[in-house]
């Protein structure tokens, strides 16, 4: 079983998977981009479903409707940021060992894919195709590259003036490609500024789930200094504190202790600590 599919693999038959014949001619009779063309490069759910119903209006023109499903499939496997080794698994996993499409599900197809990456020029499903060439085939740095850089055009993309869940994940996936392939500095540092700008925007009002997801990334990969850090979400913890916030106070106040702590402010970190309990 490859490295790639350990997280959530059963036992399973590759061959009964309709796109372990695909033939390439059959992607160039399709224009993906134009299935594409209105959908935002951030927005996941949005490309799955355009390849759905992109799939569906093909009815059974097999060799096409295999390649768009194939494509689909990449598309609906859920994010999983935090594990390098396997950033994409089952978006659906069945107690009865059905599951939708994993990593390993397309390890034979691997020149398909390399098709693929040069022929679709919309961001959201070409840095996700580059990331998967990598994960199955870590020899291929360019497609790393692809997909850091994909990512990151991604993020600077998104509306600037709310923070998002999306921007955690693609950062998350950048950096972790960043890090695995040797650090190029002019991309890493691009990214780390990036996690580093959209710290500085959190105030009381971001959900205190993307704030402690952008401070665990900033903290983890030394996008910022811990200080400075820990001085912010101070200052959204006091806020806090003073209105009908609690509970979300004393969350704030707990990263607040993670980012003293980092930096070796003793004493803030203690009162962190204090004021989170």
């Amino acid at each position: 079983m490859s490295r790639t599919n350990k997280r959530n693999s059963r036992s399973h038959d590759t061959t009964a998977l309709p796109w372990q014949s695909l033939e390439i001619k059959n992607l160039h009779l399709l224009d993906i981009d134009q299935v594409l063309s209105d959908v935002p490069i951030y927005d996941e759910y949005a490309i799955e479903r355009a390849l759905l119903n992109a799939e569906k209006s093909l009815g059974q023109q097999s060799g096409t409707t295999e390649v768009m499903g194939c494509l689909r499939a990449i598309a609906g496997m859920q994010s999983c940021p935090d594990d390098p080794n396997c950033p994409f698994i089952p978006a659906i996993l069945l107690a009865n060992g059905r599951r939708s499409a994993e990593l390993s599900d397309f390890e034979s197809i691997t020149e398909f894919l390399t098709a693929a990456e040069n022929v679709v020029k919309h961001l959201g499903l070409s840095s996700r195709l580059s990331h998967i060439i990598w994960v199955l085939n870590r020899e291929r740095y360019t497609s790393a590259q692809k997909a850091a850089n994909g990512y990151l055009s991604i993020v600077e993309s998104m509306p600037k003036d709310q923070l998002s869940l999306g921007q955690i994940i693609f950062l998350s996936h950048a950096i972790h490609i960043c890090n695995r392939t040797g650090k190029p500095k002019p991309l890493t540092d691009a990214v780390l500024t990036k996690i580093s700008l959209l710290h500085g925007q959190i105030d009381m009002t971001t959900p205190l789930g993307i704030m402690s997801g952008l401070t665990s990334l900033t903290l983890n990969w030394n996008a910022s200094d811990p200080s400075a850090i820990g001085d912010k979400l101070q200052a959204v913890a006091t806020k806090l504190s003073t209105g009908q916030n609690s509970l979300k106070a004393a969350e704030v106040w707990g990263l607040c202790y993670r980012a003293f702590h980092k930096s070796k402010k003793d004493e803030l970190a203690f009162t962190a600590s204090v004021k989170r309990n």
